[in-house]
């Protein structure tokens, strides 16, 4: 086999290839796209390994039969075929991604979504030290600079997209990794700024439904409950636990507003104690 002129070789899931392949799909370009499978390897291929020696996804094939590789490259590469201007505030927060956020998405997708076999406290930290990441190095960056804009007349105004109000490819190569994250935990302290950003690429992208589903379906099934949480009969077991724990309560503070002894209160209350501390963010409602 080898590699086919104007021809993106990619992976779905990946939040690398999915801003080239949304890119392409949505400027009408004439490059096909072909999917090689690095959970068996095939990128190991001697073909391919001519194309790209770092093996990796998302590579391009151009026209002339070289290969592009680096997801930033390519999608400037795709620009120049869209007839699309770069500007520097795009070119700045597309080196900006790779060299600062990357490292932080890839701690939080990594052990989410099972990318590569850790330990449950290994997965937990390498997830805390993403968000954290996340909430000083990017969030702060997104909100304050790259989705507003002070000018010198007409004041501050709001972005919907990194340097103005409709997408280039910064957010093209940005948005595809922010959704590897939606069912992890980041996603439920995520700034609410992000996730509109998130939501208005999404809709503004018209083939979007069409060309992420392999990842947002995917991502969808890494949807886990929190830990120790119950539902269904299980949770109507532990509600009937709790109303118990409550009556007991009850009982202490009756005993206590009625002078009663206060050791029988205090007895009431060390059960009710116990048995809260057991139910503790167990119920799901």
């Amino acid at each position: 086999m080898a590699a086919t002129p104007n021809t993106l070789y990619v992976h779905p899931v990946s939040g690398n290839c999915l801003g080239a392949m949304l890119y392409i799909r949505e400027k009408r370009l004439n490059i096909k796209i072909e999917i090689v499978d690095i959970m068996k390897g095939e990128q190991m291929a001697d073909w391919f390994v001519a194309l790209n020696p770092n093996h990796s996804v998302p590579t391009l094939c151009d026209s002339s039969g070289k290969g592009v590789w680096e997801s930033g490259a390519i999608l400037r590469h795709l620009a120049k075929l869209a007839n699309d201007r770069v500007s520097d505030t795009a070119n700045i927060a597309l080196d900006w991604r790779q060299s600062t956020c990357y490292k932080f998405f890839a701690k939080i997708y990594v052990p989410h979504l099972g990318f590569e076999p850790l330990t449950a406290e290994e997965a937990s930290q390498s997830i805390d030290e993403g968000i954290e990441g996340l909430q000083k190095k990017m969030e702060p960056v997104m909100r304050d600079r790259f989705l507003n804009r002070d000018h010198p007349v007409h004041g501050k105004w709001t972005n919907k997209f990194i340097g103005g109000p409709v997408p280039n490819i910064a957010d093209y190569s940005l948005v595809p990794c922010l959704t590897m994250l939606t069912t992890s935990r980041y996603w439920d302290v995520a700034d609410k700024k992000v996730k509109q950003y998130v939501e208005d690429f999404k809709a503004a992208v018209k083939c979007w439904d069409v060309v992420a589903k392999t990842q947002t379906d995917f991502v969808a099934s890494k949807q886990q409950a929190k830990p120790g949480a119950i539902t269904g009969s299980a949770a109507t077991r532990r509600t009937e636990e709790l109303n118990a724990c409550l009556a007991q309560v009850q009982e202490a503070l009756q005993c206590l507003r009625g002078d009663e002894d206060r050791n029988a209160a205090l007895s009431h209350c060390k059960q009710a104690k116990t048995a809260l501390e057991s139910l503790r963010n167990n119920i799901v409602v």
